[in-house]
């Protein structure tokens, strides 16, 4: 069964909660500009990591956001072509 650890950590306009199973940890992040919750799908051995890596992972998105909308002022003001814009933003 899942233990919250805690109510949930504000970070940079998101919040991080850890939760807690079976001695492992994960965190779940939640923006209000989103809808649910969105993970790393780890587990982590103490409560102290996962925390770290949910401060990680929205560090890594909030980046991903502010590349993508200044790729697509770019692209708006024909500084980068279509192509241009998909090789840029293919992250995976």
């Amino acid at each position: 069964m899942l233990n919250t650890e805690s109510n949930g950590i504000p970070y940079h306009g998101w919040l991080v909660e850890v939760v807690a199973c079976r001695n492992r940890y994960s965190f779940r992040c939640y923006c209000s500009e989103l809808e649910g919750f969105h993970e790393d799908g780890s587990t982590y051995r103490t409560y102290q990591s996962a925390l770290k890596a949910g401060y990680y992972f929205i560090d890594r998105e909030t980046a991903l956001a502010a590349l993508i909308h200044a790729l697509e002022e770019l692209m708006r003001d024909r500084k980068i072509s279509l192509e241009e814009y998909w090789n840029l933003a293919n992250f995976w």
